[in-house]
């Protein structure tokens, strides 16, 4: 029984880590609404946000773009490999 007892207050001790971060977070997100409402961004803030945003998209697609290039280069090796597979077959049955 105790070592139920020791097994929930750690348990509860984690929820109540956790709990303090998301409502640090919470407080956090609601001064940033509140910063945004009262119209404080500063135009270098929010290019430089802009073009993090924009560098971000561009680097997932160039990566996208490449593993889908990658799986397309195994696919066509794959084919050609059985494309020459079928060749030999064809010769040792004629």
């Amino acid at each position: 029984m105790d070592k139920e007892l020791e097994r929930l207050q750690i348990h509860i001790d984690g929820l109540q880590v956790t709990l303090g971060k998301r409502n640090a977070r919470i407080e956090k997100l609601e001064q940033e609404v509140e910063r945004l409402k009262r119209g404080d961004v500063l135009p270098k803030e929010l290019r430089r946000e802009y073009t993090r945003g924009w560098k971000d998209c561009a680097n997932e697609m160039m990566n996208s773009t490449q593993q889908i290039a990658r799986i397309l280069g195994h696919f066509r090796r794959d084919a050609f490999d059985l494309l020459l597979q079928g060749e030999r077959e064809e010769r040792e049955t004629s």
